[in-house]
């Protein structure tokens, strides 16, 4: 259509892809010299930091790294950590169909997850690691508009039969890396303590949108893992908390979208100083936003001059149903015989990842379901050992009351934070705050003009007086269009208001 007519068939961000693809990750890894060699593995934490997106006119490619924390058993006995890094890339078919778009303004949300993570030891400083990633990708292209004409014609002669359908309105951001730094005072002497590792992670209480920004508060956590080599003392942790508050920018979003944010901290540095470690992460906020807005698009058209040939296409529209940030307390209870550690051990450190596994949504409440595995290490006769115990979960979010059969799609992404381990010599007690990043969607179909050819003029009728009288299942578009007469034409003549869209009348003037 012309300039003056795009915006009836203006429809902002069309999905162009939407897949579930998988890929395998398996490498080998040599120590450096400075690091001890190992002994045994004994816990393997997998962190999948958010891809690089490099968008073409047919794909999409994502590019990112796996960050594996591996706790294990030195050959001299005691407990050392790891920090490996493995990368990833995943292509990402796009289909914007005939529309001419810039895809540097695609829109791309998804969701990576690391899944079966195995490692084994190759020698004493070589190990290999593989794991699976899957991955959920919806993309969602810029403006469209709709239909092409093809053919000489008269744009004013064209009449338009004109829709409106909700559709989501969705942004992402995020913003520049930052460094959060922390003391851990220390009473024993410097020289023997020895910091064995660093686990961070990164819970978010407010996620607002407000005038073209994202405004987040939260907490980075950080629990580091130490030793006093001079004393036959266990190890110990540390947990250590750091709030934060951070604005970014995210063009165009206002107070009525519903925004979550996913924090991720990476690359732990600790040091250990004269009175006590000292804490240094950095940080980065990935950040969502969606709301419902209303859309209009061209269904059909005809024109009043000339015969038409017409090609329409049925669309998927994506409308916003959750976008939150939640959090859940876990508190799980094991006696020790039952998952096979000895009264007589005793609890060194726990880890814990989480994961979705089932999603529902009825009578306006999301209900998630998965597992949170913690992996907890522990102490008996000289011997420290690992063993993976799995909570199941649950946890009822509120959502907007709708069709419980159109179709869904569920991005969330669960951190499990502050997680601790103790005993009591009969029962093991186990304690994790849960971070949920839920970002859901479902979808509606419309049909939508794609194409319109314009071949040879009308026959227009010479009758003096010209009645129609239609079936019930006409309507004055159906009619206008069928003697190519304007819809206004025959409401004139017929005494209808320009508002009504019904045919109460017998039979039609044309």
């Amino acid at each position: 259509m012309n300039s003056s007519q795009n915006e009836l068939g203006y429809f902002p961000q069309m999905p162009v892809c939407d897949k579930h693809l998988s890929s395998e990750l398996n490498s080998d890894f040599t120590l450096p010299d400075y690091k001890c060699e190992i002994r045994r593995l004994l816990s393997v934490v997998p962190c999948v930091v958010p891809p690089s997106e490099y968008v073409s006119n047919a794909s999409a490619q994502l590019d990112g790294d796996v960050c594996y924390k591996i706790l294990y058993l030195g050959a001299d006995g005691e407990l050392y950590s790891l920090n490996l890094n493995d990368k990833y890339a995943f292509k990402i078919p796009l289909d914007f169909g005939f529309y001419a778009v810039n895809p540097d303004e695609l829109t791309l949300v998804s969701d990576i997850n690391a899944e079966n993570v195995s490692a084994r030891v190759l020698g004493p400083r070589k190990l290999n690691l593989k794991s699976k990633l899957s991955i959920h990708a919806l993309g969602f292209s810029p403006e469209l508009h709709s239909p092409n004409l093809v053919g000489s014609h008269n744009i004013a002669s064209v009449e338009n039969l004109v829709n409106k359908t909700q559709r989501a309105k969705i942004k992402v951001s995020n913003c520049d890396e930052e460094t959060v730094t922390d003391f851990i005072p220390l009473d024993a002497a410097s020289d023997s303590i020895r910091a064995i590792d660093c686990y961070s992670s990164v819970t978010v209480s407010e996620c607002i949108a407000q005038s073209s920004q994202i405004n987040v508060r939260g907490e980075v956590i950080l629990k580091v893992l130490y030793c006093n080599d001079s004393a036959s003392a266990l190890p110990q942790c540390a947990i250590r908390k750091i709030p934060f508050s951070k604005s970014f920018d995210c063009e165009g979003v206002d107070s009525t979208y519903e925004c979550s944010c996913q924090g991720l901290a990476k690359d732990e540095k600790i040091e250990v100083q004269e009175n006590g470690i000292s804490l240094e992460a950095t940080v980065a906020l990935y950040a969502r936003a969606q709301k419902n807005d209303q859309s209009s698009y061209i269904a059909d058209a005809y024109s009043t001059e000339k015969e038409t040939e017409l090609s329409y296409s049925n669309i998927k529209i994506p409308r916003a149903l959750k976008c939150t940030n939640v959090n859940l307390t876990q508190n799980e209870v094991n006696s020790l015989e039952e998952i096979g550690i000895s009264r007589d051990s005793k609890v060194v450190d726990v880890c814990a990842t989480a994961h979705a596994e089932e999603h529902t949504l009825e009578n306006g409440r999301i209900s998630i379901k998965g597992r949170c595995d913690y992996q907890v290490i522990h102490f008996l006769d000289g011997e420290y050992a690992c063993k993976t115990i799995s909570a199941p979960f649950k946890y009822d979010i509120d959502c907007k009351a709708i069709d419980n059969d159109s179709p869904k799609k569920y991005f969330t992404k669960i951190n499990a934070a502050s997680s601790k381990a103790r005993s009591d010599g009969e029962r093991l007690f186990l304690d994790s705050e849960l971070e949920f990043d839920v970002f859901v969607l479902d979808e509606c179909e419309a049909t939508l003009l794609s194409e319109m050819i314009f071949t040879q003029s009308r026959d227009k009728h010479n009758d003096e007086l010209l009645l129609c009288y239609p079936d019930r299942e006409a309507t004055l578009w159906s009619v206008a269009k069928k003697y190519g007469e304007p819809v206004s034409a025959i409401k004139k003549r017929n005494s209808i208001s320009e508002t009504d869209t019904a045919i109460k009348r017998r039979f039609l003037v044309i």
